[in-house]
């Protein structure tokens, strides 16, 4: 299993890939998402739920709706 510092690794890897500038990023992780709750990624983050983002990240790359 990974550490919280690989997925955040990971999660930060799969936002420039997607979205290409720090500010697209960072509007990214600061707006809410209805696949968490209404809460921003950022707020998952430092509640520790790090695994929920990276899963949405990762199924949203290979297409699997959540």
């Amino acid at each position: 299993m990974a550490t919280e510092q690989e997925m955040i690794a990971r999660i930060q890897e799969i936002l420039k890939q997607v979205f290409i500038t720090d500010k697209n990023v960072e509007i990214w992780l600061n707006e809410p998402h209805p696949d968490l709750g209404k809460r921003t990624p950022q707020q998952c983050i430092e509640n520790g739920n790090v695994g929920a983002v990276l899963t949405m990240l990762e199924n949203a790359l290979i297409g699997t709706p959540t």
